[in-house]
């Protein structure tokens, strides 16, 4: 059985903020609450699911995993806690893992030209290990409230392409306050501050690190869609091994456009700024920061795809730019079938602390067949490969089946 590693302490703070954050809420003024868990068993066999270099790498496996949720609503403010807990036991010598992760968000309406968001979460996962059980995450389309009929895709979360291979467990902190202002039905302004800590083992040169940063945007609402600009300034710092720090500041505009009915297409173009400082050198560079996602969605069918070159925070070579790309799709074949596709790749395209060059490509087609309300059966396949001058070219074909029961009702 795999205990906590060493390099990781369990901390109690992250978990206390959470406790503040909803005993801060106007408790009179909770108007409703639902309650439920999600409870997922599965069997999985993987040709090499922790992508590892040498060795017997193929395991079958076992897993169960818990996902509670309440939610608190009361007019146009609420309040969703949420919690992961994962443990899979695997055939050979990988054995016992565990993962979890808890989550808090909340949302205020101050005013009716003033909206306030919050979240907060924390949680422990092996880098890189591809047993994941929530096989069929929808694509996240929220509709925007000032344009009839247009959508705004979720933000793209690149994964660190730099630790595959090496099961290193991370431990992570997260938090961000976003206020947004509309004076009127064609203006918006925005500020959104947030903090990121991330703490890893079984890493020789440390690969700690923290970012804290803040973003400012304005929009301009048109029939159609909207135009802006954005302004992010963020600060890398290592907290382990090499002592370093990075500014980075990317200006961009930004635009969502409804092109059609069911069609709609966001982006955003600029450049980024990097001053990196480490004992012996300064190194400044910029390099260009664009983002776009097309997006289809109708009664059966959502589908997304999109790609980003921006600067992100990898652990073992700092902040550094990243090349991604990514598919995400869900049809609905009836009332009960539904197919998912999700595909993805990262990859380095520049220097950061060092210039070792970290490559990663995953495929996951998933089938979800619903019993009834509370059963769903779940199918699914995936292939993945990374490749990095570290470790060489490692890759992972897997196959699994299982089974997810839902107490309680979403809201």
């Amino acid at each position: 059985m795999n205990h906590v590693p060493p390099g990781i302490r369990r901390n109690g703070a992250p978990i206390a903020i959470s406790m503040v954050v909803a005993a801060a809420l106007p408790a009179a003024a909770v108007a409703k609450s639902d309650v439920g868990v999600d409870v997922s068993l599965n069997a999985s066999a993987a040709s090499n699911p922790f992508q590892s270099l040498n060795g017997r790498t193929g395991s079958a496996s076992a897993a169960i995993a818990l996902s509670p949720w309440i939610t608190f609503t009361e007019s146009a403010s609420s309040l969703r806690l949420t919690g992961d807990v994962r443990v899979t036991e695997y055939q050979r010598v990988f054995g016992r893992t565990e993962a979890f992760r808890l989550n808090a968000d909340g949302r205020w309406a101050i005013t009716p030209q003033l909206d306030l968001s919050a979240s907060i979460s924390f949680g422990e996962s092996i880098v890189g290990e591809t047993n994941v059980i929530d096989f069929s995450r929808p694509v996240t389309l929220t509709p925007d409230p000032s344009v009839p009929g247009l959508v705004t895709p979720g933000i793209i979360v690149i994964e660190d392409p730099s630790l595959n291979g090496l099961r290193s467990r991370q431990q992570s902190f997260n938090t961000s306050v976003t206020a947004q202002y509309r004076p009127d039905g064609r203006q918006r302004f925005g500020a959104s501050f947030y903090a990121r800590q991330s703490r890893f083992s079984n890493l020789t040169n440390g690969g700690d690190y923290a970012i804290y940063g803040e973003t400012i945007s304005y929009d301009r609402v048109f029939r159609r869609g909207t135009f802006g600009a954005t302004l992010n300034l963020q600060r890398f710092e290592c907290r382990s091994g090499t002592d370093c720090s990075q500014v980075i500041v990317s200006p961009q505009l930004t635009a969502n456009i409804r092109l059609n009915s069911t069609w709609s297409l966001s982006g955003a173009a600029g450049l980024s700024y990097s001053a990196l400082a480490f004992p012996g050198q300064q190194r400044k560079t910029v390099t260009p920061s664009v983002s776009a996602t097309v997006c289809r969605q109708d009664a059966r069918t959502s589908v997304c795809l999109g790609g980003t070159h921006t600067v992100e925070a990898t652990a073992l070579s700092g902040a550094r730019p990243i090349l991604s790309a990514n598919v995400s799709a869900r049809y609905r074949i009836d009332q009960k079938n539904t197919i998912l596709l999700n595909g993805n790749y990262a990859g380095t395209t520049g220097a950061g602390l060092t210039r070792d060059t970290f490559r990663q490509f995953t495929a996951r087609l998933t089938d979800e067949y619903r019993f009834n309300q509370r059963v769903a059966m779940v199918v699914s396949g995936s292939h993945s490969i990374s490749n990095s001058t570290l470790l060489g070219q490692r890759s992972n074909t897997e196959v699994s089946i299982g089974v997810r029961l839902s107490f309680g009702n979403r809201t």
